[in-house]
């Protein structure tokens, strides 16, 4: 496999506020500690040791959500690590999207897992593990239960009220199943790749449950460490930070603040700041937001007193869940965390966070951006040679792309370009001698000047059409390509899920481990 890279900047998918971070634009410096260059990792730990960490804790409740899992020694060995001193993680986190949902998924936890190598190659004294975050409170079931396969959308029937997405049953994904099972050839891949699937979600009570032994069947072997937040034990150990949000709404002021001026240097931020960032779980999973009005707070249509929230949130910790603004406070609470592996927009959020963190005197992560890829297969491989296609060109919208391609073919922009200088030249020349013998006459030459510029931009564009036609054959394929890599004009690591690769390729995900490296700040392209 060969792989090219290529600026993220070139490829006009990526927010500006990116762009800026990973380009390490001096004017984002005061939303972060430390820019994710391997050097700052030591600054990090040195900060992150000043933080308390009830690791025992931490290691306790991992090893009892893996009660029911047969891990990997490697996955073990990790969760062991996590009682030693000297041991920090790594950390990612995401939706538990369907059957993993989008590439970039995958991309994510690969990017996770080579940080903790990396750092563990250049720190040799320190233990690195890397952590995925189940969201299993998330309640957005509409943006979990759908999935592109092989170019097919699937998605998941299922009655759903609002109740938090890990606490679903599996009930219809094995006729999911059975719809991407007659979808695909039947060879030794793809049978195991059912299986698998009906393994891991259908054999399984809750969704959560699922997706973690899922997890653990795609990364055990590369060492990852699954971590649900929504935990008793846990949450019980963040009251306070839960009851100052909730009760005095500590953390408004900041976020608003750190928003503003995120805004004032011209950049969208992601999240929006509230009064209360955490939702109540009632008996039947369902979230409901916490809010205030006057003396008294509302859950849902429910009204109590200051008191009885108080001792709710004292003697229930567990129904409280944070929204996405405050979940990243909890998590560096809990956990000896030095680097959290982002996507370009959640980078957004994070850095509306800052001074939050400052304010609860909880240590700020480095965010590492995860590895961007597009992944080119042989087949689309050939064509693009065959056409000599530009690869750094694939991102230019399918029109530009053909336009480029054809007056490379024909040189029509050079000679149409020579024509307007050399008619240019002549107007002026002509504007030049009017000028002195008649200027009332200089309107009619710029007139007929702009009339002529016109007539060349029209014989343009028909040349043009003229060659596509010519060229149609070329140009299809060229069109093909593009939806092939480009799905709806999205990026393939936003759309297509992995299966599409691992059925022509089982050992994909080990195979692309062993190519992405997260403090490498390029678009990856990788060709066959």
């Amino acid at each position: 496999m060969n792989i090219f890279k290529t600026s993220y900047d070139n490829t006009n998918y990526f927010s500006n506020l990116f762009l800026d971070y990973i380009n390490n634009k001096k004017k984002l410096s005061n939303f972060y500690n430390y820019f994710p260059n391997l050097s700052n990792f030591e600054k990090q730990i040195n900060l992150k040791k000043t933080q308390k960490i009830d690791r025992e804790l931490l290691f306790e409740r991992i090893k009892f959500q893996y009660s029911n899992i047969n891990s990997s020694l490697r996955v073990q060995k990790n969760i062991d690590l996590i009682k030693n001193e000297n041991c920090f993680t790594v950390s990612t986190g995401h939706q538990l999207c369907l059957f993993s949902g989008p590439l970039f998924f995958i991309y994510k936890i690969i990017s996770t897992i080579n940080l903790a190598k990396t750092l563990k190659q250049k720190y040799n004294q320190y233990e690195f593990v890397p952590v995925f975050i189940l969201a299993s409170e998330d309640h957005d079931f509409k943006e979990v239960s759908k999935v592109n396969i092989l170019n097919r959308k699937f998605e998941w029937s299922y009655k759903h009220d609002k109740e938090i997405i890990g606490s679903l049953s599996c009930d219809n994904l094995d006729i999911l199943i059975d719809e991407i099972e007659n979808c695909v050839t039947e060879d030794e891949t793809s049978k195991n790749l059912i299986q698998l699937l009906r393994k891991c979600f259908v054999k399984h009570d809750s969704y959560s449950d699922a997706f973690r032994f899922f997890l653990n069947y795609l990364f055990e072997k590369l060492g990852l460490v699954v971590l649900d937040l929504n935990d008793s034990f846990l949450k019980k150990k963040c009251k306070d930070i839960i009851e100052k949000d909730v009760i005095g709404s500590y953390n408004f002021d900041s976020i608003v603040n750190s928003s503003k001026e995120l805004n004032i240097l011209g950049y969208n931020t992601q999240a929006f700041a509230r009064k209360i960032n955490f939702f109540y779980i009632d008996k039947f999973n369902k979230r409901h937001r916490v809010l205030k009005e006057g003396d008294y707070y509302y859950i849902g249509r429910e009204k109590i007193s200051k008191d009885d929230l108080i001792n709710r949130i004292s003697n229930n910790t567990d129904k409280f869940s944070s929204n996405v603004l405050l979940t990243p406070l909890i998590k560096e609470y809990l956990m000896p965390n030095i680097g959290v592996v982002c996507g370009p927009s959640e980078i957004s959020y994070w850095m509306q966070l800052k001074e939050t963190f400052n304010r609860n005197k909880i240590v700020f992560p480095i965010l590492v951006p995860r590895n961007s890829v597009l992944f080119i297969n042989n087949f689309l491989s050939d064509k693009i040679t065959k056409l000599k296609l530009n690869l750094d060109d694939l991102f230019m919208d399918t029109d530009s792309l053909i336009k480029k391609w054809l007056n490379n073919q024909i040189k029509l922009e050079e000679l149409i370009s020579d024509n307007k200088k050399e008619l240019n030249k002549q107007y002026d020349i002509m504007f030049n001698k009017i000028q002195n013998i008649d200027s009332s006459l200089s309107v009619f030459i710029e007139r007929e000047k702009a009339k002529n510029k016109k007539n060349l931009l029209s014989m343009d564009k028909a040349i043009l059409k003229h060659f596509k036609n010519r060229n149609d054959v070329s140009v299809n394929q060229i069109k093909k390509i593009k939806n092939k890599l480009f799905p709806e004009n999205n990026l393939q690591e936003r759309y297509e899920n992995f299966i599409s690769l691992y059925l022509n390729d089982a050992d994909f995900i080990y195979n692309i481990a062993k190519l992405l490296n997260p403090l490498d700040f390029n678009f990856l392209i990788l060709k066959n």
